[in-house]
């Protein structure tokens, strides 16, 4: 069986080659196909690169090193459409694994069921500031063993595409506008969104991976309130491309949605006021 691990990157130099070790690390009854795409980095990303593929010449990479830069998701479809494997994970530069069977933990879980679309394993998140890492409460204790196209929708459930393994053959399927209609925040929850439409996403709860987080990250530099209003402009961009493709069958889905983050969106503009408020009069809450 192949499997394809694509490995996303742009200015990454002093992650990379920990992604690329963890990678290169995976044992199991399977082989191995790592596309990397080098998104025009302008660091010493791609030397980085060479280096790592001149001492691993016993894997089997294909590099691609865009000569403009394509953005993340432009990037990531660049990959895909020369994957091969009959299922496939994704990498981002900045991320790396942690368990050494990772891919064929995933790749059973997809084997005994069919009628998973895809599979997410738990991960840890490393703050960087801090040096300090933790772990998602409803990883480690959902009592399903795998999240419904609602479940993904509403609470966002599969956070990271380092943490995710796909079928190919569900992949194919996907149509083009899906790329047009991307957001530039929470593309990866949108791209887990159309798989689930093709079968519930599998669960292991043990972390496997590990999310890098900073302060200097686009995400993490934005308030609680301009998060809020980009989740509700995802959505409402969401419900759009949904209702193209299936019609009112999602419809009530992305509504509960809507209101879901406006709600916090009133939430954290009420405490934004207050806030101000108590610093302008100088009172204490």
């Amino acid at each position: 069986m192949l499997i394809s691990v694509i490995v996303t990157t742009y200015n990454q130099e002093k992650y990379i080659e920990q992604a690329l070790q963890s990678i290169v690390a995976q044992c199991g009854n399977f082989e191995l196909e790592i596309i990397i795409g080098n998104d025009n980095s302008t660091d010493k990303t791609q030397n980085i690169i060479d280096e790592f593929i001149n001492k691993h010449s016993n894997f089997r990479f294909i590099t691609l090193n865009h000569k403009s830069n394509l953005g993340l998701m432009g990037n990531l479809k660049s990959c895909l459409e020369i994957a091969t494997g009959k299922y496939f994970a994704i990498c981002e530069g900045d991320d790396y694994w942690i368990n050494p069977y990772k891919l064929q933990y995933m790749s059973n879980v997809l084997e005994n069921h069919e009628a998973y679309s895809m599979c997410s394993n738990a991960l840890l998140l490393y703050d960087q500031d801090n040096d300090e890492y933790s772990v998602i409460d409803y990883q480690q204790h959902n009592p399903s063993k795998y999240y419904s196209f609602e479940d993904i929708v509403l609470s966002y459930k599969v956070i990271n595409f380092s943490a995710c393994m796909y079928r190919s053959s569900i992949y194919k399927k996907l149509p083009q506008l899906m790329w047009d209609k991307m957001y530039k925040h929470g593309a990866d929850w949108f791209f887990n969104m159309n798989f689930a439409v093709h079968g519930d996403v599998g669960i292991i709860k043990e972390p496997l991976s590990v999310y890098r987080q900073s302060s200097d990250g686009v995400w993490n530099r934005l308030s609680e309130l301009e998060r809020c209003v980009a989740h509700i402009q995802a959505s409402y961009l969401y419900k759009e491309y949904f209702y193209i493709m299936y019609e009112d069958k999602y419809s009530n889905i992305f509504s509960q949605l809507i209101k879901k983050y406006h709600n916090k969106y009133r939430k954290e503009k009420l405490r934004a006021i207050k806030r101000i408020f108590f610093k302008y009069f100088g009172y204490k809450k």
